[in-house]
């Protein structure tokens, strides 16, 4: 599927959150707000992670979909075993978000 640059832009975001939560999350979460994430799903992810964050929680796939499941939200991006699907492009086995 093709994606527009603030789909991609949004895609990498949360990639370098759920890879490397330590080095990205402050600047993410000093930055980027809930409302730019034009999509459902990216956007109930960066919730998700935001406030595993707030609460000095692990930041990582497997803890988010956790997180989101606890509030019910399902997640199209995300397989029951915290894995998320769409990947970086080039890289299936990446753990990070793209539609």
């Amino acid at each position: 599927m093709d994606l527009t640059a603030w789909q991609q832009a949004q895609s990498a975001v949360l990639g370098s959150l759920l890879i490397d939560p330590d080095r990205t999350a402050g600047l993410v979460f000093a930055q980027a707000r809930a409302e730019h994430f034009s999509d459902a799903g990216m956007r109930h992810v960066f919730e998700a992670a935001r406030d595993l964050w707030r609460e000095k929680r692990p930041v990582d796939p497997v803890t988010v979909l956790e997180e989101m499941k606890a509030l019910g939200i399902t997640n199209p991006y995300m397989d029951e075993d915290g894995y998320v699907y769409g990947t970086v492009p080039g890289d299936p086995s990446l753990p990070t978000i793209g539609l």
